[in-house]
């Protein structure tokens, strides 16, 4: 949004773009979590981790933002218990 202060754009131009680039973060950020989603019902935790950080950089206000937040917890729990699981085999 900083491009839009650095143009010479009316308040009404300046408004339709700042809210054209809010609304494609958003869009963005729901590809992402879907994305996220997608990799943690298939287990593959890393890439789940990178979208739905992805997700949450682009619009941490988003409705399904507390979702990706609970989702990358029990990644970073689960791969704790991961760890200690084998630790313990050890």
């Amino acid at each position: 949004m900083a491009e839009a202060q650095k143009t010479n754009l009316t308040k009404t131009e300046r408004s339709i773009f700042e809210d054209a680039v809010s609304k494609a973060r958003s869009d963005l950020s729901l590809v992402a979590y879907q994305e996220g989603l997608d990799h943690v019902r298939t287990g593959r935790w890393h890439e789940a981790r990178t979208a739905l950080e992805e997700s949450l950089r682009l619009d941490s206000n988003a409705a399904h933002s507390p979702q990706a937040q609970c989702n990358l917890a029990r990644w970073r729990f689960e791969g704790t218990s991961r760890i200690s699981a084998r630790r313990s085999r050890s």
